[in-house]
């Protein structure tokens, strides 16, 4: 993806598991991640943030930039390492100044979550 050229935010939405956030092992645990643009800035961003939905999905327990909370329940879990990894070191860094390299990392990461049946949200 080239985000320069789409000028849209493109976020993929991925449960990686239920944990134990009440008292009982029942609430889905979700990341959420990709490129999103700042109004009126040209360029996209790489971000990253997530949520712990209550137990009949309807709303979140907590949610927004709370991968350090996200991290005490599914820690462990493959992707959640790879896009708090991400998050650390490139988190609302400008598209342009993130190597070719990594921003291809990225993509890979956007497209792992859709094969594991993320939901793609795009924004104009």
């Amino acid at each position: 993806m080239n985000p320069t050229t789409q000028f849209e935010t493109r976020m993929v939405a991925v449960e990686i598991g239920k944990c134990r956030y009440d008292k009982r092992k029942e609430n889905m645990v979700e990341l959420s991640y990709g490129w999103c643009y700042l109004k009126g800035n040209p360029s996209a961003y790489f971000s990253a943030s997530g949520g712990i939905w209550n137990r009949t999905h309807t709303d979140f327990k907590t949610c927004g930039q709370c991968l350090d909370t996200i991290g005490k329940y599914k820690g462990g879990n493959a992707l959640y390492r790879k896009v708090k990894a991400m998050h650390e070191k490139w988190h609302c860094t400008n598209w342009t100044e993130i190597p070719q390299e990594v921003r291809s990392e990225i993509d890979a990461l956007i497209q792992e979550g859709l094969d594991r049946g993320g939901r793609l949200h795009i924004y104009a």
